[in-house]
């Protein structure tokens, strides 16, 4: 029933009025009622929070405080991957591709662990829980190089976008892993994001997949592929060109130049961890809800919301929980909702499980 603002339409409802008008007018204040506390993404996380660990040439700058150098973050982020070679098809890495494609990041969207980017922000808003797959491919249309170098990697991703008709945007990644067994000894760490090639949109990033210090496995592609794409959406500028140094950076810490410490750089001592229902391996990252690293802030629940493997709620409505359990698909919507709004409100329409 629609009513006008400020009329009431039961006898009870004006039985309300009367009595808090009495209560004010007597000089009794009317105080609400205590917010239920949130339960802390410390006893959410499966391992707990782990204190700033960097990695041993970024620990110079680990316990800074990560802020927005005049730049900006993915909203929307769209993730492309790139197998190059033909060694993706056949031996013992040849599941990899689809593996890193429908478990990594085709199931990314809405859980727990890619919420802690939902804290970072730029003038437009924060990034979104929606990260989404737009594609894979194992390119075997031009052969991989014998020796890898950082260098191939734009030109690879403009040939895939040209020959895949993929569509590029400020919130666009595209991430390259070489084929196994390529000489991947000249990269000097295990990967690296950074914009693409000047006038092309979105950003590039690269995965070793066989350095002798980096681990190649399922997992460690894993870990390392998210490190690299939670970097990329809060702060897509990433590394500077040493021919162009820039002051236009995302979140970073106080230097962002030359070697930046970024949202899991500041979390990367710590051995990767997996999540209790986004099941695979993840890097900590930095969350500023805990001032901790972790790998959730929030807990997520599996869906069938049609695009979304999972959902995530936090806040409030995790505390107390006096109206029984929900079912996954009715906790789902919630963390859609705009910041801001007070989810405890939307408790009293939800129905406990039968």
């Amino acid at each position: 029933m629609k009513t006008s603002i400020g009329l009431v339409r039961s006898g009870r409802g004006r039985i309300l009025v009367l009595l808090v008008t009495a209560l004010l007018g007597c000089g009794m204040a009317v105080v609400p009622a205590t917010p239920a506390a949130a339960v802390s993404d410390c006893s959410l996380d499966p391992y707990g929070c782990q204190t700033p660990k960097c990695g041993s040439d970024q620990d110079a700058g680990c316990n800074e405080s990560l802020y927005l150098h005049n730049g900006t973050v993915q909203h929307n982020p769209r993730i492309y991957l790139i197998f190059w070679g033909s060694g993706w098809n056949s031996g013992p890495d040849s599941g990899y591709p689809a593996y890193l494609a429908n478990e990594v990041f085709g199931k990314l969207r809405g859980t727990a662990f890619n919420n802690i980017l939902t804290q970072y922000s730029d003038a437009s808003g924060p990034v979104n829980n929606d990260a989404v797959l737009g594609g894979y491919d194992v390119d075997t249309s031009t052969a991989a190089p014998g020796v890898f170098l950082e260098s191939y990697v734009n030109p690879e991703i403009d040939r895939e976008v040209a020959k895949k008709s993929w569509p590029a945007t400020d919130d666009t990644q595209f991430i390259v892993f070489p084929q196994p067994g390529t000489d991947q000894s000249q990269l000097t760490v295990c990967g690296r994001h950074y914009m693409r090639s000047l006038g092309a949109s979105g950003t590039a990033a690269w995965v070793a997949s066989s350095k002798s210090d980096c681990d190649g496995s399922e997992s460690g592609l894993s870990g390392i592929a998210l490190h690299e794409y939670a970097e990329a959406a809060t702060d897509p500028q990433g590394l500077d060109a040493s021919w162009l140094p820039t002051n236009v950076h995302g979140w970073a810490t106080d230097d962002p130049h030359n070697d930046p410490v970024e949202v899991a750089d500041k979390c990367e001592g710590w051995s990767y961890e997996s999540g209790s229902t986004y099941t695979v391996t993840q890097p900590l990252l930095w969350s500023p809800a805990v001032n901790a690293c972790t790998i959730m802030h929030g807990k997520d629940y599996p869906t069938s919301d049609p695009g979304w493997s999972y959902h995530t709620v936090y806040g409030a409505i995790l505390a107390g929980d006096r109206f029984g359990p929900w079912r996954a698909d009715q906790r789902g919507a919630l963390d859609r909702l705009r910041p801001g709004v007070d989810l405890r409100r939307y408790q009293l329409r939800r129905k406990p499980l039968r």
